[in-house]
C-alpha cells in the first residue's frame, strides 16, 4: 500500500488559469470542477458546472468511487478540487480523491470489475471559490446561485 498523499505535494491552479479552461470550450471538456462545501455554502453562490460532493462525504469510499466512475464515463482528466479558501477541506478531499484513484489503479477500487482504471489528475483551485468568484465577477456566466432543495 502506498503512502497517503501529502495534499501540499498536489499541483494549484490558479483562478485565472482556471477562468481560461472554463471559457475554452475544448479545454472545458476534459476538466471537473469538484466543489467539497457544503450546500448551504454552494447555495450562496458556485462554480457554473460543477459536481459538488461535500468533504463530510469523502469517509465513503462508495460515494468517492461513484463519483471517479461519472468522471471516468465523461471522459474528465482533470478534476479541479475547490472549497470556499482552499485552505482545509478542498486539499484534503483533493488529496482523498488522489488516494482513492491510487487504490483503484493498483485494483483496490470498483474500478477493477472492469472498467478503466487510470484516473484523472486530481489538482486544488489556489484561493478556493472565494479567489474565484473575485476574479470572475459575482454576475458573470462562470457563477450561479441555487435554492437549497
Amino acid at each position: 500500500m502506498s503512502a497517503p498523499t501529502d495534499a501540499a505535494s498536489l499541483r494549484r491552479l490558479e483562478p485565472a488559469a482556471v477562468k481560461q479552461i472554463l471559457e475554452d470550450g475544448n479545454a472545458r471538456e476534459a476538466v471537473a470542477i469538484l466543489d467539497v462545501r457544503d450546500a448551504d455554502e454552494v447555495a450562496a453562490g458556485a462554480i457554473a458546472g460543477r459536481r459538488h460532493l461535500a468533504s463530510t462525504e469523502f469517509h465513503d469510499d462508495g460515494r468517492v468511487d461513484a463519483l471517479l466512475d461519472e468522471l471516468a464515463e465523461a471522459g474528465k482528466r482533470t478534476v479541479i478540487v475547490h472549497c470556499m479558501h482552499s485552505q482545509k477541506r478542498g486539499p484534503a478531499c483533493a488529496a482523498r480523491l488522489a488516494d482513492r484513484i491510487k487504490a483503484r489503479e493498483a485494483g483496490g477500487g470498483a474500478a477493477a470489475a472492469g472498467a478503466a482504471v487510470a484516473g484523472p489528475e486530481v489538482v486544488v483551485l489556489t484561493g478556493g471559490y472565494h479567489a474565484f468568484s473575485a476574479q470572475v465577477g459575482e454576475g458573470g456566466p462562470l457563477i450561479v446561485k441555487e435554492e437549497l432543495p
